[in-house]
């Protein structure tokens, strides 16, 4: 099995840059998505098992806790993502193992929303991470309360000033849910 050895790097620089602020926040979304249609040799769609990717979520999530970043888990649905069981590998299950109960803190992306409305659109996070999987290429995209969410990153600058933008990120297959971001939004941004 490959390993992706630009993500602890990355993530590695994201966090000590992080540790300049106090008390660093991020947000991990996961798809809540279970299924995803594959087109067969015939022209037939057909539900494919699918979900978050694995290693995409387990090597971010332990550099940030490494890094004593507090990390907060999301999905669409909230509790419980699937997991894409081809990376199911026995680094995953090591770490599932490791902490039990992980995926029951997953809280739904809706209740983030309806609470930042609710407090005038502050956005509580220096970080939001979106973790990889074929799962996210049907679910981030048109999801209501992640593009909000997103939007809320982008004009964080509006509420804490230049200097405390939040941080986008994705990994993957994570990166379908930036495709609704008008282009303006990403103004000044890298990747």
């Amino acid at each position: 099995m490959r390993t992706c050895t630009a993500i602890p790097s990355a993530l590695a620089v994201m966090a000590l840059t992080l540790n300049l602020v106090a008390a660093p926040r991020v947000l991990m979304v996961l798809t809540s998505a279970d299924k995803i249609a594959v087109i067969t040799r015939d022209h037939l769609r057909v539900p494919h098992p699918t979900g978050y990717w694995g290693e995409t979520f387990r090597v971010p999530y332990q550099a940030f806790q490494k890094a004593g970043i507090s990390v907060a888990l999301a999905s669409p649905r909230g509790a419980c993502p699937p997991l894409d069981e081809a990376s199911n590998d026995n680094a995953m299950k090591t770490f599932l193992a490791d902490h039990p109960g992980i995926m029951d803190s997953v809280v739904p992306l809706r209740r983030i929303a309806h609470k930042m409305k609710k407090r005038l659109g502050n956005f509580p996070f220096d970080v939001i991470f979106l973790v990889g999987g074929h799962g996210a290429m049907v679910d981030f995209r048109d999801d209501p309360s992640l593009q909000y969410l997103l939007y809320a990153a982008c004009h964080r600058s509006v509420y804490f000033g230049p200097t405390k933008r939040a941080v986008m990120a994705a990994v993957g297959h994570g990166a379908a849910g930036l495709l609704s971001l008008p282009p303006r939004f990403l103004a000044g941004r890298s990747a």
